[in-house]
């Protein structure tokens, strides 16, 4: 089974401009199999001999390779980070190394220091449901020109077999509910447990992986970080640390709350979303569809759903995207609110096939700086509400057509 990566398109015209061009993403996320599409010139760091050479004597490594490149996982070998940098110093002509990562490596300041200006840095995530379905198109550039306008009425359509699967593409390579709940307990142990322990201190192995269990929990909410560290017996500076770590090698992402200046009072504490609904399933219990959609957490693992596509899509749009979470002190909320070419997109998700004007209550109240105010549901039509505000179904923003939809059974 292949999958068209969104990405691909953009990488191609980075590498024909940039000396370096480096992919950071989480383990399994399909980074290895986008870069051999470009080129089969590849070497891995997960081989003991190009690791062992490369680590031992980095400069005659870098000095007798072929190029252009493709350097996979070079995390494990920091040591040919000031190697590289010399190589592209004395010639910057185009397309010499293409990088891939697991971890996001500019958060290390001596690798910032040795790369900065000298490489392109593109984020890879689990599969949209675009790059599922093969399609093309990006979802934050069609909420602001107002494509899902145009979509016509149609009936109900089943995505929630993508939402339990998550993005990982092994994942869809596996038609067992049992196999694919062992695939991905198997990548809590085999690849993030593995990555922890070596790129990062971790003393108590087990209070970290219970800090995931519970993290699960916690996915589309408020981070409470008093209260985390209660249940968990994680004393604050460890427990920074960790969230650090996690965000580090791409498992969650921190989402800011919305802050400009309209006569409001807006919290400062963050939200926390995991990057994929799959792992999400698995780590609160969740075996198989139906038991997710008769869940309790079935709203919030729609509202990581629904982030996690916003958030994919922005790493691949043609112009910066910003996204917060909108929660002022009286406790006025929306789930999302999309900044893109200075206008912005109020986002909430709703788990039901009906929608009031109640629905629209806190995105009402800041209309006047809207471009639209959406409601995302589970109906069939796109439905007004008042100027510029929409009732829209799951289904038509994302392009889920009948005749597309094998692959998400």
């Amino acid at each position: 089974m292949k999958f068209k990566r969104l990405l691909m398109p953009i990488l191609e015209e980075a590498i024909k401009e940039f000396p370096a061009v480096f992919i950071a993403g989480a383990r399994q996320v399909g980074k290895s199999t986008l870069v051999m599409e470009i080129s089969d010139n590849y070497v891995t760091f997960d081989d003991i001999n190009a690791y062992l050479s490369a680590k031992n004597d980095p400069v005659r490594f870098i000095n007798t390779l072929k190029i252009p490149v493709v350097l996979d996982e070079v995390q494990k070998v920091p040591e040919i980070f000031n190697v590289l940098k010399q190589k592209i110093d004395e010639n910057k002509k185009a397309n010499q190394f293409l990088l891939t990562g697991s971890i996001n490596l500019l958060r290390f300041s001596n690798v910032k220091e040795s790369l900065t200006g000298r490489l392109i840095i593109f984020d890879l995530f689990p599969l949209s449901i675009y790059e599922i379905l093969n399609q093309n198109g990006n979802l934050i550039e069609n909420l602001f020109s107002g494509k899902f306008l145009g979509q016509k009425s149609s009936q109900p359509i089943d995505i929630f077999n993508f939402i339990f699967k998550g993005g990982f593409p092994e994942v869809h390579k596996i038609r067992n509910d049992k196999m694919r709940y062992i695939w991905l307990s198997s990548y809590i142990s085999t690849y993030l447990e593995k990555d922890v322990m070596e790129f990062g201190e971790v003393r108590n192995i087990d209070k970290f992986l219970n800090l995931i269990h519970i993290l699960a929990s916690y996915s589309g909410n408020i981070l409470n970080k008093s209260k985390l560290s209660q249940t968990t017996g994680i004393d604050n500076k460890t427990l920074d640390y960790y969230l650090n770590l996690l965000q580090l090698i791409y498992q969650i992402t921190v989402l800011r709350p919305f802050s400009q200046n309209i006569g409001k009072r807006f919290i400062k504490s963050p939200k926390i979303y995991l990057n994929d609904t799959g792992l999400l399933c698995y780590l609160l219990g969740i075996s198989s569809k139906d038991e997710m959609l008769l869940s309790s957490h079935i709203g919030m693992v729609l509202e990581t759903f629904v982030f996690n596509e916003l958030l994919k899509h922005s790493k691949y749009s043609l112009f910066p995207v910003e996204i917060y979470f909108y929660r002022t002190f009286d406790k006025r909320e929306i789930d999302f609110i999309v900044k893109y070419k200075n206008e912005l997109i109020a986002i909430e998700v709703k788990n039901k096939e009906t929608v009031s004007e109640k629905d629209f209550k806190n995105i009402k109240e800041i209309k006047g700086i809207l471009k639209y105010g959406i409601v995302f549901y589970n109906g069939i039509k796109v439905l007004p509400f008042d100027k510029n505000l929409y009732a829209v179904p799951l289904k038509s923003i994302f392009n889920c057509f009948y005749d597309r939809l094998s692959c998400l059974d």
